[in-house]
């Protein structure tokens, strides 16, 4: 009996010890998993290696021949570093491509462009390698290693990739898809509306379906990266058609709010404006004057109209947009038939009078500045609609330097000159008028559940944007090869965010998104077969980025703004339509990466990851503690029946 008491004591004092261990054991590994030793060692060593068939041409005129080649890519940490094999020589716009390509890649890949170097060769050498139609094969395959996507090498693809993920056409498409065929390339990945080539010397054209099935190749059409990534089997947040998703900027109560309001202001302006033209139309003496003015109240008849048709659809940003610009032209036919009839020195009453406008919105530029700048973190919601008021302050204190300048030199013999500094003036007055429209609705909007911004990473983002509008304008510059006065306005408008990136990110980030959209825009109508379809394939994109926006917690309401004015545009004006389309699209892109920065690796946010650490550490020890249990009860068995036998 006593034997019997101490091997049970003996066997409490064992198990007792092996829980000790147990505890000792498992408090030192649940620690593990929150030290980031192990998670930046192994970052450090990453190598992501990959290549993809590119389609190219050598040769000119009728000795263009196609040649596929073999782009091979490996990615690791790093700084945001390009590095270019030069066993072929490259061009200006080739590597501008590059450049551009990676960027959009990261981006839509969800990652950060300046936490990695790209290694990047072409083979084999073909002496010369340029033109930017490996741009849509470059995106792609950065998108494919930062996600772990896998590509068959039995895929080509050729296409110019713009900056607002769109594809654009490339030359010598029959030669590429020949030699796509000899090579035994089974799926050709091609741009959109290029199927039916025509040669210009023959004045023929070709189907390159029929010429791909000889070869027994499959052609894809693709008008942005997405759809590319799409017939790869990825899936990255784009939902294709677009024609269920109904989403109006009137949805939500503050904007509708006030927009209504703003449709009561404008309308009663409207009315006033009209009846003070008849009276000067009456008195105007001067018939070519009579005419221009006419003409002018003409049109801003018909956008009255379009307003109103607009506001029975329930599109309220675009009926008040029509109304805006109806004004503006009324107040360019009252001033210059006040002009006309009291003398041009009345300019100078107009000139005053928008001076003084401008002046009240620049005190309420420095009041969003200060308030968004200074401040540690900041709703996203706010912040899109601080930016826009900005832009919106930008546009009437740059048409009124122009006007300024322009009227310290007007000719009044030149009825041209004087109706455009009027017109210059008058959307000056009218824009800042918008502008502290806009500011009423910033300071009402509400935040509530919603991503909040670190202002720390925020200057990281827009830092990487102005890196990326630099890269745009460049590659724009290769393309076009046109340096005229709208390219140099560019290069002045973002050398202006560069230098504001420290001091001021809020009114940097404005410009770039400003800049970045009209490069986009016009890149996108000069590489466009079809300026509607064009179009169509932005509002889809636009449309689902704000899709995804809102799931995300993002109101997206000027991206929503945009699309509902690219609409209202679309049959008259496709180009224009194009561009309100690209501010949207820009605007949702870059506040997502905004909202994706928040978190490491631009994905998963620090608490997120600290979360799924402690939960590996939980799982660990649930484990262990298992184990340990189950060791106890094994070696305290096993004991107890040797002492038992020694009994």
């Amino acid at each position: 009996m006593i034997r019997t008491v101490l091997v049970v004591k003996e066997m409490l004092r064992a198990f007792v010890a092996l829980l000790m261990l147990m505890a000792v054991l498992v408090s030192s590994i649940v620690l593990i998993p929150l030290s980031t030793t192990t998670i930046v060692n192994r970052n450090q060593h990453l190598k992501l290696e990959g290549t993809l068939t590119v389609l190219a041409v050598i040769g000119e005129g009728v000795n263009v021949k196609g040649v596929p080649l073999r782009l091979s890519m490996k990615v690791t940490r790093g700084e945001g570093n390009i590095f270019l094999s030069l066993k072929s020589l490259t061009s200006e716009d080739f590597q501008a491509s590059v450049k551009l390509a990676i960027l959009i890649g990261t981006m839509v890949a969800g990652k950060d462009y300046s936490s990695y170097d790209y290694y990047m060769e072409l083979e084999p050498y073909v002496g010369s390698i340029s033109g930017p139609s490996a741009g849509a094969a470059i995106a792609t395959l950065v998108v494919a290693l930062l996600n772990g996507l896998s590509i068959n090498e039995s895929i080509a693809i050729t296409g110019v990739i713009l900056p607002d993920i769109t594809i654009g056409p490339v030359g010598g498409l029959l030669a590429k898809i020949k030699a796509a065929g000899r090579a035994g390339v089974k799926v050709a990945i091609v741009p959109s509306g290029q199927l039916i080539i025509k040669d210009p010397i023959t004045n023929t054209t070709t189907n390159v379906m029929s010429v791909a099935k000889k070869y027994g190749l499959k052609v894809k059409e693709a008008s942005n990266l997405y759809e590319v990534l799409k017939i790869l089997g990825g899936k990255y947040g784009y939902l294709g058609n677009t024609s269920t998703i109904t989403l109006k900027p009137s949805s939500i109560p503050e904007f509708r709010e006030s927009v209504m309001r703003w449709i009561n202001e404008f309308n009663k302006t409207y009315v006033e404006l009209l009846n003070k033209v008849h009276t000067e139309l009456n008195l105007c003496k001067d018939e070519t004057l009579c005419k221009i003015a006419n003409k002018i109240i003409k049109e801003s008849r018909e956008r009255f109209n379009d307003a109103f048709k607009e506001f029975h659809k329930n599109e309220l940003y675009a009926s008040v947009s029509d109304l805006f610009s109806a004004i503006i032209s009324l107040t360019t036919a009252y001033w210059l038939l006040k002009g006309c009839i009291e003398g041009w020195g009345i300019l100078s009453t107009l000139v005053n009078n928008v001076s003084s406008k401008v002046s009240t919105i620049l005190s309420t530029f420095r009041s969003i500045t200060r308030e968004l700048n200074n401040a540690n973190s900041i709703s996203i919601n706010k912040l899109s609609l601080g930016v826009e008021v900005l832009k919106r302050i930008h546009e009437a204190n740059i048409t009124l330097s122009m006007a300024l300048s322009k009227y310290r030199n007007i000719m009044y013999e030149n009825i041209s000159s004087i109706l455009n500094l009027i017109e210059d003036l008058s959307y000056a007055y009218w824009r800042a008028d918008s502008a502290l429209k806009w500011y009423e609705l910033f300071i009402v909007i509400r935040s509530s559940n919603e991503p909040y911004i670190e202002l720390s990473t925020l200057k990281r983002v827009v830092e990487l944007l102005t890196y990326y509008s630099k890269v745009t304008l460049d590659y724009m510059r290769t393309l076009i090869r046109v340096h005229n006065t709208y390219i140099i306005d560019l290069y002045k408008l973002i050398d202006e965010a560069s230098k504001l990136l420290r001091t001021n990110p809020i009114y940097s980030l404005s410009l770039n998104m400003d800049a970045i959209a009209r490069i986009s825009a016009l890149l996108s109508a000069s590489y466009s077969v079809n300026m509607t379809k064009k179009a169509l394939t932005l509002r889809a994109i636009s449309l689902n980025l704000a899709y995804n926006a809102l799931s995300k917690g993002f109101k997206p309401l000027v991206t929503l703004t945009y699309i509902e004015r690219g609409d209202s545009l679309l049959k008259q004006d496709p180009y224009l339509s194009i561009y309100f389309y690209d501010l949207a699209l820009t605007n949702t892109m870059w506040y997502l990466m905004l909202i994706q920065a928040m978190g490491k690796e631009f994905g998963t946010s620090s608490i997120m990851q600290l979360y799924q650490r402690i939960n590996n550490a939980a799982l660990v020890t649930a484990l262990l503690t298992l184990t340990a249990l189950i060791a106890g009860f094994i070696i305290g068995y096993n004991y107890c029946r040797r002492a038992c036998r020694r009994v």
